[in-house]
C-alpha cells in the first residue's frame, strides 16, 4: 500500500489499522517522505499527486529493503 503526501493522516481508521499491523509484524510500514527531501516537479501531467520522478525514486528505494541493502 502506497499512500501520497501524508494521506493517512486523512484517514485516521486507515493509519490506526497500518499501525496495528506494523506493531503486530504482519506489515512494515515505511515512511517515504525523507525520500523526497530534494524533489522536485512531483506531479504527472495528468494531475496525479506524484508523477513519474517520485515513483522511480520509490522504486530504487524499496529496491534497497528487498536486495537487503
Amino acid at each position: 500500500m502506497i499512500a501520497v503526501n501524508h494521506q493517512l493522516k486523512e484517514t485516521p481508521h486507515v493509519r490506526a489499522k497500518v499501525k496495528a499491523l506494523d506493531a503486530s509484524g504482519r506489515l512494515t510500514y515505511i515512511e517515504v517522505a525523507d525520500w523526497f527531501e530534494n524533489a522536485t516537479d512531483w506531479g504527472s501531467p495528468e494531475g496525479h499527486e506524484w508523477g513519474a520522478k517520485v515513483h522511480r525514486i520509490v522504486g530504487e528505494e524499496l529496491a534497497c529493503y528487498f536486495d537487503g541493502k
